[in-house]
Order: C-alpha cells, then structure tokens, then sequence
C-alpha cells in the first residue's frame, strides 16, 4: 500500500496475477539443460512441463522413425504425424 504498510490480500492476488507482467516472471528452471530420451506418453509431456519452467530441452529420438508418439492418433491407430501435436 501507499503508506508502506501491509498490502490487503486483494492488492497482492491482482500484483500477482497481473497480465501486463505474465512474461517478466522469472522461469524457475532457467539455465538447466535436459536430456530427453523418453518414447511414450508421460516422459515426452515431462520434457514439455521441463520446457515451459525455462530448462533447455534437448530431445533425441530413435532412428529412423523418430519419436513413436508421432504415429498414435487419438483413436490409438498409427498414421505417421497424424497425432494432434503435429496437426498445424
């Protein structure tokens, strides 16, 4: 508040949630780097959580067909890059 002392938890939630400053938060993960080498569902949605908290994801996928999520659609039949992560 104005006159220094304690703010209401009404000034703090709107302080903390405020819009104009969503991109200056600090990323609390900033300056780590991850290997990702995880195939199925939950380790490549990790590395993505991993991502979005300011780590380097450095992902590896097997050769030749690359990450095996890439052929599973939401019915759980395999079409290659038919999966809703690589629809544009």
């Amino acid at each position: 508040m104005a006159d220094g002392g304690p703010q209401s938890y009404f000034d703090w939630t709107a302080q903390l949630f405020d819009r104009s400053k969503i991109f200056d938060k600090p990323e609390a993960l900033r300056g780590i780097r991850v290997l990702e080498l995880t195939t199925l569902v939950l380790g490549p949605t990790t590395a993505d959580f991993l991502g979005e908290l300011g780590a380097e994801v450095i992902k590896v996928e097997l050769p030749p067909g690359g990450d095996t999520m890439r052929y599973v659609t939401p019915e759980a039949t395999c079409w290659q890059n038919a999966s809703l992560g690589f629809f544009p």
